[in-house]
């Protein structure tokens, strides 16, 4: 008896407990419903009063907010263009073959630079065999004499300005042509703008001989010595290199040296223009020119006379040699268009059986 009296003053008591939550719960309801918000606090399902369950943020989540809501950092924004040097300045385009021949003979210019005249013959030649031996240059043999070639300096089609001395009058013709009759090629850099003959004064021409002259491509005695037969190969040991003509003498590559405090000489600058040298040198300082000719005030090792003569013999064989490979291209370019006529024609014969 005792026993069926506990058991339903409990289940009485559960009954008013859930009326009087459910009756509280409707009356948040409606006020915060009149405060503007519709979300209630908790809610009843299938007769049983449910609370939501509580939404957890993570913390990375939280971070990334902030970062976000944050302006950029420091090192996100966009680095400044860096002001180059006057040592960079004169290089217009770094893979223009001109630069790449100022940058080849940069380290041999600034280990002759501070070494006193005459310098030791094999310690150059190791020097220089190294310069040139880089893929920029063809090496080649002509008359038993090495020649370093250099045919990405110019082009076989340039017209050049040139002067008739048997007609004294100027001329317009290609490098092809220069090289035939034993004149050597201008390079890319000195190819002026066409200007027809009958508009050429004397003023306009002079301007386009000056713009051309520092271009000519000159060969350069890499030892600065007469090749010598050599009794194991038959080749001289002394090889030539082609150059432009500012490139041979340094126009384009001057030095500024000083005297530092222990009394030997350091570089202060290189591979400058004119114009950069005499800006930048100071007092105590000087400028070097054509320090690819090491061997100074020593009396010359070179035939001249013989020497120009085997030149005037070079080009013109080079011209030849430029005259074989545009025909042996013709004829195969001939071939290469008869063989896709006849393909051509198999492939209608063929349509037409069908």
């Amino acid at each position: 008896m005792l026993v069926r009296v506990f058991v339903l003053f409990s289940f009485v008591c559960g009954f008013l407990t859930d009326e009087g939550l459910a009756m509280q719960v409707d009356k948040e309801s409606s006020i915060s419903t009149r405060g503007g918000s519709s979300t209630p606090s908790s809610a009843k399902v299938d007769g049983i009063l449910r609370r939501p369950a509580k939404t957890t943020v993570s913390k990375k989540v939280i971070k990334k907010a902030k970062r976000a809501t944050k302006p950029p950092l420091r090192h996100t924004l966009p680095r400044p263009t860096l002001v180059k040097s006057l040592s960079k300045i004169s290089i217009e385009n770094p893979l223009s073959p001109v630069s790449t021949e100022k940058k080849i003979f940069s380290s041999p210019r600034a280990k002759f630079a501070v070494l006193q005249r005459p310098i030791p013959s094999p310690f150059a030649r190791k020097t220089l065999l190294k310069a040139v031996s880089k893929s920029y240059f063809t090496k080649s043999i002509f008359e038993d004499k090495i020649v370093y070639r250099a045919p990405s300096l110019f082009n076989w089609n340039d017209l050049v300005l040139t002067e008739d001395p048997e007609e004294q009058r100027f001329k317009w013709e290609t490098n092809l042509e220069r090289a035939l009759r034993g004149s050597p090629p201008i390079a890319y850099k000195g190819i002026p703008d066409f200007v027809p003959l009958d508009e050429l004064d004397p003023d306009k021409a002079k301007e386009i001989r000056a713009q051309q002259r520092p271009y000519i491509i000159q060969i350069h005695h890499l030892t600065q010595r007469e090749g010598k037969e050599n009794e194991v190969n038959g080749e001289s040991d002394n090889p030539l290199v082609w150059m432009t003509a500012i490139g041979h003498r340094s126009g384009n590559a001057r030095l500024i040296l000083e005297m530092d405090k222990s009394g030997e000489l350091k570089i202060a600058h290189k591979d400058l223009t004119k114009e950069e040298a005499e800006a930048k040198c100071l007092p105590h300082q000087w400028i070097v020119v054509n320090s690819l000719h090491f061997r100074g005030s020593e009396r010359s090792k070179i035939n001249r006379s013989k020497f120009d003569a085997w030149r005037e013999r070079h080009w013109k064989s080079e011209g030849k040699a430029e005259l074989r490979r545009r025909a042996a291209k013709k004829e195969m370019d001939a071939e290469n268009t008869l063989r896709v006529q006849r393909l051509d024609f198999r492939s209608s014969t063929v349509d037409d059986d069908f």
